[in-house]
């Protein structure tokens, strides 16, 4: 009887020690998805393929860049919330697949924090509030001024309803307490046509898309939406600067992966990303964006998007959006 329990205990004893001495997989074991929910070619498209090409290099795998745009880049998003939480699939969230999606669409597969973990945010680049240079409109104040005088006769293009320059027209009225008449588009290009022309009197626009047309004097750089003043447009207020104090808004950028990777994964993710953001290549890039690295920690990188969401959530709530 004594042998055979000591014979168990024996086994027990080596079976615990064999498992204690099992390394644990080093990551990446394999080739990493990097999926980016938009079109080739774009801006965001670009980041993610600088960021690839570092992290290929840091870990001696391949790091394959998927475009899979769609549903306002839930398709990709959604791919990422149901895969293995692995860490070998990773997405580029953005406000308008994690926050406005959460709002706006009906029937959302995934939930932005329930389903998913935030690795770290990349940027945040923002918008230039532009005018035709033949407007009346020197500055911010002299905008706001007349909107004051004419509610809702002061007009504001975007990329379409929910969309972040949609909200930030919003968000600039709601902080004035004046009445803007928003007019949606299906994309930039028609509504900064249209605000050359003349034939709207502002919008929020991504500063690539239209420095060009503002080096050229077509267009009128009132302010960034920012916190700070940009490399590009130095010498253009921010928006909070020309009177509108605490106004921020724009785009950003956050690297997802599905809710359940082990943390150290995600902190060899988050380690290796911000040694990847100080590539003089991606800082460049940023810069044409009006931006810089922003590379936090998985717990700020949470809580910055959980503010994010709590904050054009309220907003949506306010204009009384409605999902589709």
């Amino acid at each position: 009887m004594l042998q055979r329990l000591f014979a168990v205990l024996l086994a027990a004893s080596t079976h615990a020690a064999a498992c204690a001495q099992t390394p644990t997989p080093a990551y990446p074991e394999r080739t990493v998805r990097f999926l980016v929910p938009y079109t080739p070619g774009g801006n965001a498209d670009m980041l993610v393929r600088l960021l690839s090409l570092k992290l290929t290099e840091y870990w001696d795998k391949p790091v394959v860049v998927e475009n899979k745009p769609g549903a306002s880049g839930t398709i990709a998003v959604n791919t990422v919330a149901k895969a293995e939480p692995d860490g070998h699939t990773l997405v580029l969230g953005a406000a308008g697949n994690l926050v406005v999606a959460n709002k706006l669409i009906k029937g959302l597969p995934y939930d932005p924090v329930e389903d998913l973990k935030a690795v770290s945010v990349v940027a945040t680049p923002p918008f230039v509030l532009i005018t035709a240079e033949q407007s009346r409109y020197q500055d911010v104040a002299s905008l706001v001024a007349d909107a004051g005088q004419r509610p809702e006769q002061i007009t504001f293009g975007s990329a379409g309803i929910g969309s972040a320059n949609h909200l930030s027209g919003e968000l600039l009225a709601l902080m004035k307490r004046v009445k803007f008449t928003h007019v949606a588009y299906k994309g930039m290009g028609p509504a900064l046509n249209d605000v050359v022309a003349g034939r709207i009197d502002f919008a929020f626009a991504p500063i690539p898309l239209v420095l060009p047309q503002i080096q050229a004097g077509k267009l009128r750089a009132l302010a960034v939406s920012g916190t700070t003043r940009t490399q590009v447009l130095p010498d253009v207020p921010t928006v909070s600067e020309a009177g509108v104090t605490g106004f921020e808004s724009g785009a950003w950028f956050t690297v997802m992966v599905p809710k359940n990777t082990p943390d150290r994964i995600v902190d060899k993710i988050n380690h290796d990303l911000k040694s990847a953001m100080q590539d003089a290549d991606f800082i460049r890039k940023l810069a044409e964006e009006g931006a810089v690295p922003i590379g936090n920690t998985p717990a700020e990188a949470s809580a910055s998007l959980q503010s994010e969401m709590a904050k054009w959530g309220d907003l949506i709530d306010r204009l009384n959006l409605q999902p589709i």
